[in-house]
């Protein structure tokens, strides 16, 4: 999910997330920035998918048909308190974007916050799949502090729930610490 996004014809913009189907816990879509127009994400089809590494995620597809890919958000514009034309004092609008996700999925995103039985034990890095049925094989797991972050790579048999809100596994904290990282 930190990944940069290479389309056919160039630079895509980044990697933001993944879809996934609630019933069979598996991934349809790569939830995408595209550079430019970061404010809407946009749902690429894992199908489109060509080749992918931690770092970048390749597709068959170019930029102007990842514009024209469905958005993931909404577009709303509300008047905001924090912007306002001091000449007249009118309050000005700031678009915001409303995720809008389809009925049956959800988003799992670096945001999301993984509880071990015993508590928070960090947030999802990234999400590694099986490239032919798109099902979890481990997440990539962002643990520790400002200066002493770690990946720890957990495998889908610890994982006990996935939801909107979080990701359950059934370790500790102090099974997480001892799993092998790599510091970031």
């Amino acid at each position: 999910m930190r990944a940069d996004l290479k389309c056919a014809n160039g630079e895509g913009g980044k990697v933001a997330g993944a879809l996934m189907n609630e019933t069979i816990h598996a991934f349809t879509h790569v939830v995408i920035s595209i550079d430019g127009a970061e404010l809407v994400r946009r749902l690429l089809p894992l199908n489109a998918v060509t080749e992918g590494s931690l770092d970048v995620l390749t597709t068959r597809l170019t930029r102007e048909q990842l514009d024209a890919l469905p958005p993931l958000d909404e577009i709303d514009i509300v008047p905001t308190t924090q912007s306002m034309d001091m000449a007249t004092g009118v309050l000005m609008e700031m678009p915001i974007a409303i995720e809008d996700t389809p009925k049956g999925t959800l988003v799992i995103d670096k945001h999301t916050p993984v509880e071990a039985s015993d508590g928070y034990v960090g947030s999802v890095d990234a999400v590694l799949l099986d490239p032919i049925s798109g099902a979890i094989t481990h997440i990539m797991l962002r643990e520790g502090h400002l200066w002493d972050k770690r990946d720890v790579t957990i495998p889908l048999s610890n994982i006990t729930s996935i939801t909107r809100d979080e990701v359950k596994l059934n370790l500790t904290r102090d099974d997480v610490g001892a799993l092998p990282a790599t510091p970031v």
